[in-house]
């Protein structure tokens, strides 16, 4: 029985169920009808023994993860909880593996760069305590100053690297494009467009209802139109939201005209006037693909299976649409105006200098067999850089204690490159970079590169914000009480349920990243999941965007 009682929690857990629903007389009737004998735990033994009882299990199975894993990189953030009060959470990961560690609340605690310093250096003691010594090899944060400052701390005394998340550096990029002066007001005619439709239930109506008048019309002309689209707005806090409110403004376009001209429509003049006007729908056409383009590089560095290679690659896509004889440079050329394009081409070459867009993520891309660095190797100052810090990485981790190592390492470099001997072996290629040089760790003739290579390839480039999604599901405004240990342990164990269920719990779960190949179907023609306005900022000074 109490093994059931058990199961049945850890249900509640995954649905996000409070555990005063024990409570409910309807349930409660329902399992005394049902005649199974089974008892419904209380809501007291539910948010205690049995909780405690999960939480051991899920401890378990983390100890397990690490165990089973040969690198592993400490990732941190921080946010704000449901009552305001900040919380850090720390998880471990490389590109195949992500184990939620602990969540805790600083309290009185000013979290100041050395505090987080000691809050890391606390996570290294336990893990190498327990594991042993290599275990850790990076740290990975955002930018924030604090953070910056932590992991300084920590990559000063240990051979621990310190790296920004890869996520962030779109994310910013995409912020201070939006503040450009003509994108910015683009942006902000756009949200008005779909705003103004969408705050009135008589225009949302009149909308829905020439929509299928269209598909009738379309129909009869013997085409086949695709099914109604519910315009979006952005979020506060996602640029996919512009890309989508872009990509399904372009899709009604037909059906927008056609309201645009009908005089029973109360559009404001603005709107009225942006709908008729050409020069509207192609500004839309020019600046959609710049927006495309920065959240495809967004969503496959925020992937949980993303490494700092792929930072370098999808960058490297980047710089062909924000440098001046980039190979796509038009798209940034159509997008902007002719006045705007060098204070864009700025921006871009200030979110990545080789402080945040380092040497340790050209190492990376040119360790990753997919890669190789293909996209810099002819340009001989990047490949000098490179060659230089995998030589300075693996004196710090010791593995060329003598000129012969040096020599050797040099030899494996050269055959890695040419594809030469066992590095040209297409079986032991494998999808998971790291897991590549896992398999080289055993041969002779591959062993010091593959030490650099395992290790540089373990660290992934998202940071932690992949586990503030599920958090924000447990500790809601209406279970706002939850202690901060009940929130950590029911955050262990749901992590834990993802990575024991992950197919079937593949619905249930919130997931953090969007797909490229899924962004057309992001908010789904149902009106109940409406998304919150998003005030698109103005664009600041022109000091405030180079920084």
């Amino acid at each position: 029985m109490k093994e059931l009682q058990t199961i049945w929690v850890n249900a509640m857990i995954n649905g996000n169920i409070p555990f005063n629903w024990l409570q409910d007389p309807v349930l409660n009737s329902f399992f005394q009808k049902l005649g199974s004998g089974f008892v419904m735990p209380s809501p007291r033994q539910a948010s205690t023994s049995s909780l405690s009882a999960l939480n051991k299990d899920a401890l378990t199975c983390v100890n397990d993860a690490i165990y089973n894993n040969r690198h592993l990189s400490i990732i941190i953030d921080g946010w704000k909880n449901c009552r305001g009060v900040p919380v850090i959470n720390i998880i471990l990961a490389n590109p195949s593996s992500c184990i939620f560690y602990k969540s805790y609340e600083p309290g009185a605690n000013r979290e100041t760069g050395e505090y987080l310093a000691s809050v890391i250096k606390g996570v290294i003691e336990e893990v190498q305590a327990t594991h042993g010594q290599g275990k850790i090899v990076a740290i990975v944060t955002d930018q924030g100053s604090n953070f910056v400052r932590a992991r300084r701390v920590i990559s000063n005394e240990e051979t621990i690297l310190s790296i920004n998340c890869g996520a962030h550096m779109p994310n910013l990029l995409a912020e201070d494009i939006s503040k450009i002066p003509s994108i910015n007001r683009f942006l902000k005619k756009s949200t008005n467009v779909v705003k103004e439709i969408k705050k009135s239930k008589l225009k949302l109506a009149q909308y829905y209802d020439e929509y299928q008048k269209w598909i009738d019309d379309e129909r009869v002309k013997g085409n086949t139109p695709r099914s109604r689209v519910t315009l979006t707005l952005p979020s506060k806090t996602r640029w996919y939201g512009i890309r989508d409110m872009f990509h399904k403004l372009l899709r009604a376009r037909p059906v927008l005209e056609r309201l645009s001209i009908l005089h029973e429509i109360d559009f404001t003049s603005s709107t009225r006037m942006a709908l008729k006007d050409d020069s509207f729908w192609t500004k839309l056409e020019h600046v959609a693909p710049l927006f495309r383009a920065i959240t495809d590089v967004i969503a496959i560095t925020e992937g949980n299976s993303s490494t700092l290679s792929d930072v370098v690659e999808e960058f490297e896509k980047l710089r062909g649409i924000f440098e001046q004889n980039g190979d796509n440079s038009d798209i940034l050329k159509n997008a902007t105006n002719i006045s705007e394009i060098k204070k864009c081409q700025t921006i871009f070459k200030n979110r990545t200098d080789i402080q945040k867009l380092t040497k340790i993520h050209y190492l990376a891309n040119f360790l990753d067999p997919r890669y190789r660095g293909q996209k810099f190797v002819e340009d001989e100052e990047k490949l000098l850089m490179t060659l230089s810090e995998l030589e300075d990485y693996a004196k710090n981790i010791g593995v060329i204690p003598t000129e012969e190592a040096k020599e050797e390492l040099g030899r494996q470099i050269s055959s890695y490159r040419r594809k030469e001997g066992i590095f040209g072996n297409s079986m032991l290629l494998h999808r998971v970079p790291h897991l590549y040089w896992d398999n080289l760790l055993s041969f002779q003739s591959a062993s010091i590169l593959a030490t650099v290579g395992v290790r540089i390839l373990s660290i992934p480039s998202a940071g932690a914000e992949r586990s503030f999604s599920i958090q924000g599901n447990v500790h809601t405004k209406n279970r706002n009480r939850l202690l901060e240990t009940t929130v950590e342990q029911i955050m262990r164990i749901k992590w834990n349920n993802q990575q024991r269920y992950p197919k079937k719990l593949k619905k249930a779960v919130t997931s953090l990243v969007i797909e490229p190949h899924q962004q057309e179907d992001v908010a789904s023609d149902s009106e109940s999941d409406d998304n919150s306005d998003m005030e698109i900022a103005e664009p600041d000074s022109e000091s405030e965007l180079d920084t």
